[in-house]
């Protein structure tokens, strides 16, 4: 995958087993990855996409306590 790839809502939606509202929700309350707005379109940039989801990930497994 090209980290320059610009992908829409719906297909970001769909990696993600979201609903395409739910990316809509995200991107207004300004939780989703960084986006570039085309026309009337939403797109987000891959590289974008790969440090939002780094960011999201647990410091400690699930299921540890401390």
């Amino acid at each position: 995958m090209d980290d320059d790839e610009l992908v829409p809502v719906e297909e970001f939606a769909a990696e993600f087993k979201v609903a395409t509202q739910t990316v809509y929700n995200w991107h207004a309350a300004g939780t989703a990855p960084r986006a570039h707005r085309i026309g009337r379109r939403i797109f987000f940039r891959r590289s974008d996409i790969n440090r939002w989801l780094d960011s999201k990930a647990e410091s400690e497994p699930a299921g540890s306590l401390a």
